[in-house]
């Protein structure tokens, strides 16, 4: 019985350790988000669910897996093969990343995105750059 308690409250100290890093990651992460320090995933989970399932189409079907930028397509134009690609979006600005999901007059479709969303796509792909930054 003792032991059973012990090794109950070892769990329980383990499981409330992993929940205030959990909480300090969610709070300097992205202080706009809409993701709260109790919430079950972090800002950056969600900000990758979103860059990967945003609706319909992911970003990162055209942008790459971490916003880097892909060919989307090739096709010949007067006898000369062109490629059609996305930008590198990992080098943008916040504003100038919000510009051009909101005011985007390309080929992007319009997303309808909320600025907590694109709050927190932005710093999905801002985390991943400073990590392959340091690598």
């Amino acid at each position: 019985m003792k032991k059973q308690l012990a090794i109950t409250l070892i769990l329980l100290g383990i499981f409330q350790y992993l929940q205030s890093d959990n909480r300090q990651e969610n709070q300097a992460i992205n202080k706009d988000s809409i993701i709260s320090e109790y919430d079950f995933i972090t800002a950056n989970e969600y900000g990758k669910y979103l860059y990967e399932n945003p609706r319909g189409i992911s970003c990162k079907s055209c942008h790459g897996e971490y916003g880097q930028g892909e060919v989307i397509a090739k096709y010949i134009k007067m006898e000369k093969e062109v490629e059609l690609k996305a930008p590198n979006i990992t080098s943008l600005s916040k504003e100038r990343f919000e510009l051009a999901i909101n005011t985007s007059k390309s080929i992007m479709p319009k997303y309808y995105l909320t600025t907590q969303e694109i709050s927190a796509i932005y710093t999905y792909i801002q985390s991943y750059s400073q990590i392959k930054e340091i690598e």
